[in-house]
């Protein structure tokens, strides 16, 4: 029997969305990243309300040195326990996916620019306070995060750009950072 690993939501081959069940614990399936439609669907009708929907795309620091050193076994124990451990970060309202290797999207609702801050910074130091050993080897982990929020008239695959290029500003400015596009 799979080891497995639960989360509150997945990505599918179709993009994000919310479900609770248990992903096997393995190689995540090749797949062609998110679904305009689907990511669509899982936007709050906050806009209504004044309030906005946050869209963030992190990933691993260096996670390729993990394989590459410790094999693959330990780098999917590390998604699986980082995994873990984001239970404790984001609201029941807030959806999540892995969309590559060690590649995450969040999509937090009815979050505004001033209330935005507080859940990056718990995010990036839970990660990072994760302690994990696999087999004698102590694993440092720290991740890069690409934020923006949902603008007037935004499509999804508009904000998955500008946090996928904050992403990436985050990692060649120095990784485990922060960036906000605006």
């Amino acid at each position: 029997m799979k080891a497995v690993v639960t989360m509150k939501t997945v990505v599918s081959v179709k993009g994000v969305v919310s479900v609770n069940r248990s992903i096997p614990r393995g190689p995540p399936p090749a797949h062609a990243g998110p679904s305009p439609r689907n990511l669509r669907s899982g936007i709050s009708g906050s806009k209504h309300q004044q309030q906005q929907d946050a869209f963030i795309i992190f990933d691993l620091d260096w996670f390729k040195q993990v394989n590459d050193q410790l094999g693959h076994l330990a780098g999917d124990a590390v998604i699986s326990d980082m995994a873990l451990s984001l239970q404790t970060v984001f609201r029941k309202t807030d959806i999540m996916g892995r969309i590559g290797g060690d590649e995450f999207v969040v999509l937090l609702p009815g979050i505004d620019a001033t209330n935005i801050q507080m859940p990056l910074d718990k995010l990036r130091n839970v990660v990072k306070g994760i302690q994990f050993r696999f087999k004698d080897d102590k694993v440092e982990i720290t991740i890069s995060i690409g934020s923006t929020l949902f603008r007037s008239g935004d499509s999804p695959i508009e904000a998955f750009e500008r946090a996928d290029k904050a992403l990436y500003e985050a990692k060649n400015g120095g990784r485990d950072r922060i960036i906000y596009a605006d």
